[in-house]
């Protein structure tokens, strides 16, 4: 059955809504990328961002449109991309930083009494190795 021309903004909007969202997920992964600094995941990011974009596109347009593909579903979403890109992305890239320091910051709260007792039972663990070597030695003399 062909489509009905009533759900053809609608359906246009939500191309354009799809492309905002795919910008989201370029800076989200773009920033990954620049917290792990060209090391060998960073193509394996950039698999992941292409498989990822090209699920959300096609089962956001097959739900939306029950299969069939319009040529102006696709710019909507150029267009959405368009406007993330120019219009929200510093705005969202901030926000995205911030909550990325909120976590650091949280994770550190966290981590640095555990690395302060750490550090105080380190000399009594290191003993306990030696010695648990020296009782293995011994027992194979035996």
């Amino acid at each position: 059955m062909e489509q009905s021309t009533v759900y053809q903004p609608l359906s246009f909007l939500m191309s354009i809504i799809i492309g905002l969202v795919l910008g989201c997920l370029f800076d989200i992964f773009k920033l990954v990328r620049i917290i792990y600094k060209r090391n060998k995941h960073t193509m394996l990011f950039d698999i992941c961002f292409s498989v990822l974009a090209l699920y959300f596109i096609f089962f956001a347009l097959m739900r939306m449109n029950n299969g069939i593909l319009r040529l102006y579903e696709f710019i909507g979403i150029a267009i959405g991309f368009i406007i993330y890109y120019y219009l929200c992305r510093k705005f969202f890239v901030f926000i995205l930083i911030l909550i990325i320091k909120f976590f650091y910051r949280i994770g550190k709260i966290v981590l640095t009494p555990i690395i302060f007792i750490y550090k105080l039972l380190k000399p009594v663990i290191k003993k306990y190795q030696k010695n648990k070597i020296r009782l293995r030695n011994f027992a194979r003399k035996i």
